[in-house]
């Protein structure tokens, strides 16, 4: 999707963006399973067995763009370093800037220095574990949220950034798509952002639901709305199992 946004991938006569990436790096985690999910990159597990049948999930994923697909199945497979280190010398964003400093207190001063490192950057993705924190986990100070603020600091810095943020959806009531606008329209009240900032989401929809809200400067809106629905077409392989992605979704 970033590659997408930033113009790596897209054919259009837009200018390319300079792409920041700032991960929410905590502690060693390997006792949860996070990132075990690869099977993207095997063949159909109906498959293993019965090689006459041919494979439909290599195809479906990798046609939406190859050189990432073929560089992580790499990575993962051959390399067996799955990194963000290795991740980020791989160059899939061309450009990038990246802070990958541990979260360490105080907080303020570990996010300062995502500011600085990112300073050069119009399109900045923030990827925490979980995504947009709740006045709850703000107050526990969760290493696994990006909080308001941190938000605020990115989308008041002059020139204005283009920002995007992960957020894992909830399993609570309610759909996707409303949950969705929900965070949508409380970042754009409490940031005070202007009509022509108007944030946009997109649901990414294989395995858990996961929400990308774009928060664009008034310069670049029109055309990183516009790369949103390109890709949205472009990740659609017409299987049963419908779209990767869905959107936008506008408030």
């Amino acid at each position: 999707m970033l590659r997408h946004l930033c113009g790596e991938t897209a054919q259009d006569d837009h200018p390319r963006l300079t792409p920041g990436v700032i991960w929410y790096r905590v502690a060693d985690q390997t006792h949860n399973g996070d990132g075990r999910h690869t099977s993207y990159l095997k063949k159909s597990a109906k498959n293993v067995k019965d090689t006459s049948v041919e494979d439909d999930n290599d195809p479906r994923f990798r046609d939406c763009d190859a050189p990432l697909y073929d560089t992580l199945k790499k990575m993962v497979f051959r390399d067996q370093d799955r990194s963000i280190e290795a991740l980020e010398g791989k160059q899939l964003l061309p450009g990038a800037v990246y802070w990958s400093e541990k979260i360490d207190p105080p907080r303020s001063h570990w996010f300062q220095g995502a500011l600085d490192r990112t300073a050069c950057c119009n399109l900045v993705f923030v990827d925490p574990d979980n995504g947009v924190a709740s006045p709850r986990a703000c107050t526990e100070g969760s290493p696994k949220h990006v909080f308001l603020d941190e938000i605020r600091s990115l989308v008041e810095r002059k020139p204005r950034p283009n920002v995007v943020i992960y957020h894992h959806v909830d399993h609570l009531s309610d759909t996707a798509e409303e949950k969705t606008e929900r965070q949508l329209e409380r970042l754009s009240s409490e940031l005070g952002l202007s009509l022509a900032e108007r944030p946009f989401g997109v649901l990414f929809r294989r395995w858990a639901v996961r929400a990308f809200l774009i928060l664009p400067n008034q310069d670049h809106r029109e055309m990183l709305m516009e790369r949103t629905n390109t890709l949205i077409q472009k990740w659609d392989d017409g299987g049963k199992a419908g779209p990767h992605f869905t959107g936008p979704i506008m408030i």
